[in-house]
């Protein structure tokens, strides 16, 4: 016999209120139901699955039978792939309204993808305090204890009542290479520029990928291929951390909109494969941005894993012929190089991130900053080309 629902939730959220708010929804559950159909209520799957992971038995059947699928909403969960995966499993199964029921565990800014556009999280009987503060905060405060047993009570009712018009399971189950993540709609569904839906601030962080991967998003700098491209990292720890992603191409007109970005306040991450460094057009477009600064951008160059010592010199040389003003300021916040394994990717890019929100909120909160700041040009101990003609700034700031 299937679940009654899956719970899934972000592992990064798993804290013993959460723990315990799975326990209460599948102890009420089973109270409702007839004593012989209580052996299968809840399903909630302890393990931290990473990138590259397989599924476990158990949690690829429970997803492909069970009836409903209680999502714990939060910063965190809208960056797990996985978590979007589970989703992406009912989806196939042609799940609407209700068989996923959303509920509301932390506040989140980031806008819900578009794949959850229709499936408004649970709001109980609309308690002003969980609609603003998440169910977490009804389960941690004493205060609150009615209010949540209330809520748990209702959410059980209504997970029974969806369970009763059973979801069509697949079979056979379906690898789990072959389900599409709802959260990863790929950045031509991102909102794009001059469309108007653009988000703004220093919670919005711009992607730039410089690869002679076609297109660029695709590029794979770690394997498994099928897991780690290269805008689905960029966006996993973006929205991880409450940072809003959106890709920004890389062409003639990037310093246009490198201006746009500073307006804005925006956050600007050029993501940068050392093959690049060899192709004529990228290096001179990489070369110009080196000759500008603006505070709200950063550079990361990303090596291969398996490089020998004479690739690692030639690689070396390529990167200070391209980036002689990055690389002689050396300033991590806005220059990083050398960044050879998925793990010191994830904590570069994270690190890069709160670093220039930081420098974005002082700038813009700097009564005396120019409310529209252009492109300065670096000063360095040696000769360098002049910067582009309108993009020079008085402020003073090093990338």
């Amino acid at each position: 016999m299937p679940y009654r629902f899956v719970f899934s939730y972000a592992r990064d959220d798993g804290d013993p209120h959460l723990h315990a708010f799975f326990d209460d929804l599948d102890r009420q559950v089973r109270q409702l139901l007839p004593m012989e159909q209580r052996e299968q209520v809840g399903f909630k799957d302890l393990k931290d699955i990473k990138r590259g992971d397989s599924w476990p038995e158990a949690l690829s059947a429970a997803v492909a039978s069970s009836e409903v699928l209680v999502a714990m909403y939060s910063p965190a969960y809208f960056g797990k792939f996985y978590c979007g995966k589970e989703v992406g499993v009912f989806l196939k199964r042609g799940a609407k309204k209700p068989h996923i029921i959303p509920v509301l565990w932390l506040p989140f800014r980031q806008p819900v993808p578009k794949a959850l556009n229709e499936f408004q999280y649970y709001t109980g009987d609309d308690d002003d305090e969980y609609v603003q503060e998440g169910l977490q905060y009804l389960r941690t405060l004493k205060a609150f204890e009615d209010k949540y047993r209330t809520f748990v009570r209702r959410l059980a009712r209504r997970i029974l009542d969806v369970a009763a018009t059973p979801l069509p399971p697949l079979d056979p189950i379906p690898d789990i290479r072959d389900v599409d993540s709802a959260f990863n709609e790929g950045p031509d569904s991102s909102p794009s520029e001059g469309n108007g839906s653009r988000s703004a601030g220093p919670a919005a962080v711009n992607f730039v990928y410089i690869t002679p991967a076609a297109p660029p998003w695709t590029w794979t700098p770690y394997p498994p291929p099928e897991e780690n491209q290269i805008w689905k990292l960029a966006f996993d720890v973006a929205r991880g951390r409450d940072f809003m992603p959106q890709p920004l191409r890389f062409d003639a007109r990037l310093f246009d909109r490198l201006q746009d970005t500073s307006s804005l306040n925006e956050i600007v991450v050029f993501l940068v494969s050392t093959q690049s460094l060899s192709i004529n057009t990228h290096q001179d477009l990489m070369r110009k941005y080196d000759r500008v600064s603006l505070a709200n951008c950063a550079v990361l160059v990303i090596w291969p894993a398996t490089a020998n010592a004479d690739e690692r010199r030639r690689i070396e040389r390529l990167v200070r012929e391209t980036f002689p003003s990055k690389v002689y300021n050396s300033n991590e916040i806005y220059f990083r190089n050398g960044i050879d394994s998925l793990d010191a990717l994830r904590q570069a890019i994270e690190q890069t991130l709160r670093g220039l929100q930081g420098i974005v909120i002082n700038r813009a909160s700097d009564a005396s900053a120019p409310a529209t700041p252009s492109l300065p040009q670096l000063t360095v101990k040696r000769p360098s080309a002049p910067a582009e003609p309108g993009h020079q700034s008085a402020d003073g700031s090093h990338g």
